[in-house]
């Protein structure tokens, strides 16, 4: 007897209907499981490079239901639900939303929990949208180090941003006095990503992996949604007791009428995000979780204008190789460190690859390679960009080259290469 699949749940094919009104009318046998992933695949691969004004086209029930809402107090109400570390799997959908507002919302009626839940919860839940979602990081709030203090920065969906972060800054750090206006500029940019965490009342760390939700989290109550909307305002006083100067935040925000106008053609695939929209006096966080990313675009393309970028990537590459191998070798005995022993022809270029080779346990060897991201290829590219090395294939020759060498030096029972 065959399985019976519930009626009311979406259905398998991935198109965001019922069961019921999709393949469970009869008409049509319900697709395999390897034909609806292939399709859910392709959907995604599809979407990610239309803007989302054409994405919209196939959202009628939300573009409908956002006319008759004020498009300020809307933005500003899912801009503070990027703020909630529960929502940190959901940025995608929130990130729409934001584009799907300042395209269609124009009427007058204020946004409420009710609203934002069937927008949230409902449409874009059974959408397309929700399947490129990825599961929530661990952590929700990171931290950096700068000369300045310490900063807190929402880490979202992204993959350890604060990490990499952390040697950019490190890395500006290290730098000429000709970059201290640089790094006062991204600085500010942190100093408000910690304000809004301590709006939140937000530690290092907060977000546990129970917490990933495919359901966006919302305020009980409309009085709840207008105290949260408040916290993703930051004022001229607020600058002031920062002392932030306008100026340097400029690189890091786009107008209201810049974001509505450009709303249309911006795509889900874009890697870059402005982290606050203005308006008069005021900015909205809109993007709190792309702060980290955004301070990194920001230095790589500021370094690129001055001419620093080859510079700056052989200093990355150093804060990057000490800290790790420095790491792993750590009270490694200057006998069990095997690095001279690697091959010396066909060595991958340093700019891209630091390494060490040492024995450990007694009787096991292991070959550690860093590998560093091309600076010039990410300011032209986005930080997200997919990393093509060109020394792919004799890198891979070299790492087999270098397991035959200490496997001859002979003495060990085990040996890894990463």
């Amino acid at each position: 007897m065959s399985k019976k699949f519930p009626v009311n749940a979406p259905c398998p094919c991935g198109s965001g209907k019922k069961y019921k009104k999709c393949h469970g009318d009869g008409t049509t046998a319900p697709p395999s499981i390897e034909t609806a992933l292939e399709k859910m695949y392709h959907e995604l691969r599809e979407i990610e490079g239309q803007g989302f004004g054409q994405i919209s086209e196939s959202l009628e029930e939300l573009v409908r239901d956002l006319r008759s809402y004020d498009r300020l107090s809307s933005l500003t109400a899912v801009a503070a639900l990027s703020l909630v570390a529960e929502n940190r799997t959901c940025i995608v959908r929130l990130d729409s939303l934001l584009h799907f507002v300042a395209i269609h919302a124009n009427g007058g009626q204020q946004v409420t929990v009710a609203a934002l839940d069937r927008w949230l919860n409902q449409f874009l839940s059974h959408s397309p949208l929700s399947r490129r979602e990825d599961p929530a990081e661990d952590v929700a709030v990171g931290k950096v180090m700068t000369q300045f203090g310490d900063r807190r920065v929402f880490n979202g969906d992204s993959s350890n941003p604060d990490y990499y972060l952390q040697d950019v800054l490190d890395a500006l750090d290290s730098g000429p006095d000709s970059l201290r206006s640089l790094r006062a500029e991204c600085d500010s940019v942190l100093r408000i990503s910690d304000l809004v965490v301590t709006r939140k009342g937000y530690p290092r760390l907060t977000g546990k992996p129970e917490s990933e939700s495919s359901t966006v989290w919302l305020p009980a109550s409309d009085e709840a949604l207008w105290s949260l909307s408040r916290q993703a305002l930051i004022d001229s006083s607020d600058l002031a007791s920062l002392q932030i100067a306008v100026q340097s935040i400029k690189p890091f925000s786009v107008t209201l009428d810049e974001f509505c106008a450009r709303a249309w053609d911006t795509t889900l695939g874009a890697i870059r995000r402005k982290p606050f929209i203005s308006f008069s006096d005021v900015l909205i966080v809109a993007h709190p979780t792309a702060i980290p990313m955004a301070v990194i675009s920001h230095a790589f393309s500021s370094l690129r204008s001055l001419g620093l970028l080859t510079g700056f990537q052989k200093s990355l590459a150093r804060t990057q190789g000490r800290r790790t191998l420095h790491q792993a070798i750590d009270g490694v005995s200057a006998s069990d460190v095997l690095t001279p022993l690697l091959p010396r022809e066909e060595v991958p270029p340093v700019r891209y690859v630091s390494q060490t080779a040492f024995r450990f346990d007694g009787d096991k060897y292991l070959h550690l390679l860093f590998l560093h991201d091309d600076v010039h290829e990410i300011e032209s590219e986005g930080v997200a960009s997919q990393w093509h090395p060109p020394f792919r294939d004799s890198l891979s020759k070299f790492i087999k080259a270098s397991a035959q060498e200490l496997l001859d030096k002979g003495g060990c029972i085990g040996a890894l290469a990463v």
